[in-house]
């Protein structure tokens, strides 16, 4: 894949940033966080035509046909919405307390892609980054649980008392 530009384009915190890619075409964007105890969301508006696909790590080397290059990434059809809880121990390696204390910032670094088999020549995209504290619901089987879902902004539940060898189904 060619990169459209060879220098990572800044995002911050609540701002949206529009493009089109051609097929085979990257483009890669950064952001810093000083607070390491917030979620963050990079939701992608694709509008729904063609294929972008989306990759989160912390060094700008991110390439798609290498796990270990990116932290976390959503290559679903369509719209995206990629969660990275502060919590998770992939996040937390590379932003805690203690890196802000010492670097100022941790930063991360995300790539956009159109993919090869993208249908459309030109690929639209909106990114938009924002920064959430995300309270998991309980749930508890056979028990209803009853909540008003946001546009954009995901829902976190934990489970229990899961068995293995059973299948579930949340309705």
């Amino acid at each position: 894949m060619c990169s459209f530009l060879k220098s990572a384009i800044p995002i911050a915190v609540g701002e949206t940033a529009k493009g089109v890619l051609k097929k085979d075409e990257e483009r890669i964007f950064v952001f810093t966080l000083t607070d390491p105890d917030k979620d963050v969301l990079l939701y992608l508006d694709t509008g729904g035509v063609g294929d972008v696909d989306i990759y989160l790590g912390s060094s700008r080397e991110i390439n798609p046909e290498i796990n270990s290059s990116f932290l976390f990434f959503s290559n679903d059809r369509g719209d995206d919405l990629l969660l990275l809880p502060h919590s998770h121990p992939r996040f937390r390696r590379r932003c805690s307390s203690s890196i802000v204390e010492a670097q100022g910032s941790c930063v991360f670094y995300v790539l956009l892609t159109a993919a090869a088999a993208a249908a459309a020549a030109a690929n639209p995209f909106a990114l938009t980054l924002s920064l959430q504290t995300l309270k998991p619901s309980f749930l508890a089987l056979n028990h209803p649980v009853a909540q008003t879902l946001s546009p954009r902004v995901p829902a976190t539940f934990l489970f229990a008392d899961i068995n293995p060898d059973y299948d579930y189904r949340l309705t």
